[in-house]
């Protein structure tokens, strides 16, 4: 998280609320000591850690956000066979 003084603040107030406004959250701090922390007014997906992550710009939000679609169902391979007997077998089939 980004950290600004709070005569940084002062000077340039509308410069750190620009940061704020583009999703980061921005620690103020006086004398080396945290004493408030600048938010985004809305979150941007709703999922705290999502937003924090985009906040600090290791995520990026979707460009279209939605539900996810559902997953079509899983065709068979190899019949009735579990995943766990096809992972064996394929190991076998690999060694050597």
């Amino acid at each position: 998280m980004a950290t600004v003084t709070v005569s940084e603040l002062n000077q340039q107030t509308a410069r750190v609320l620009e940061r704020v406004k583009a999703g980061e959250s921005i620690v103020v701090t006086e004398y080396g000591r945290p004493v408030a922390r600048l938010v985004p007014d809305t979150p941007v997906t709703g999922v705290p850690l999502l937003d924090e992550l985009i906040a600090r710009g290791r995520a990026i939000p979707a460009a279209a956000p939605g539900p996810i679609p559902p997953t079509p169902p899983r065709e068979s391979a190899h019949g009735d066979i579990s995943l766990s007997d096809a992972l064996l077998q394929a190991r076998d089939e690999e060694r050597y």
